[in-house]
């Protein structure tokens, strides 16, 4: 989970009209997560349908439903098995707060930075150490662990400041688990 910047609703007639998963506001909200489920940070696989995510449920706010503040972009396994209509006001919410300052990875587990609460409720309420989660976590953190091996064991020089660069970049916003990836890298002392 990474802190997302929502831009301003394209299309606010739809929402007026009670049409909160337009498409062109739907592509809006997209791009704001970079293309990545707002929670748990995996990216659009191309036949899954990700949904339009009321923060604060529908079903226990009804005059948030068409509300662009409380609306975002999640994968199913987030919004419709794990979190439904679940909801508790110490949820993280990325357009509100940045989320590393309450979790953090150590492997390929989402834990709370300190003792915090929000970390915790995140994680149970949206499912964020779900086995299929985890799995997907393990397998990018193998490959980056064989990349930072190979960046250690080189010479200093054009070809290591590459793959350093190449690290860094897995790192970047619009990158599948991109939190993940920094709290690694930065575990080895690559910044």
């Amino acid at each position: 989970m990474i802190k997302l910047n929502r831009p301003e609703c394209p299309n606010p007639a739809a929402l007026t009209r009670g049409v909160y998963n337009d498409p062109t506001n739907k592509t809006s909200l997209r791009a704001a997560s970079f293309g990545k489920c707002m929670y748990c940070e995996a990216d659009v696989i191309a036949n899954t349908p990700y949904d339009i995510e009321h923060i604060k449920p529908k079903s226990v706010f009804p005059e948030l439903e068409f509300e662009w503040s409380n609306l975002g972009y999640a994968c199913p396994k987030c919004n419709r098995e794990y979190k439904k209509s679940h909801f508790d006001e110490n949820l993280i919410n990325p357009y509100d707060e940045d989320p590393k300052t309450h979790l953090q990875f150590f492997g390929s587990m989402s834990l709370p930075v300190g003792d915090s609460e929000k970390a915790d409720i995140t994680a149970d309420i949206v499912g964020l150490n779900r086995p299929e989660l985890l799995l997907k976590r393990t397998e990018k953190l193998a490959s980056l662990r064989k990349t930072v091996r190979l960046y250690k064991g080189m010479e200093v020089g054009g070809q290591k400041d590459a793959i350093k660069e190449q690290l860094l970049e897995e790192a970047l916003p619009d990158k599948e688990f991109s939190l993940l990836v920094k709290c690694y890298l930065k575990y080895e002392g690559i910044e």
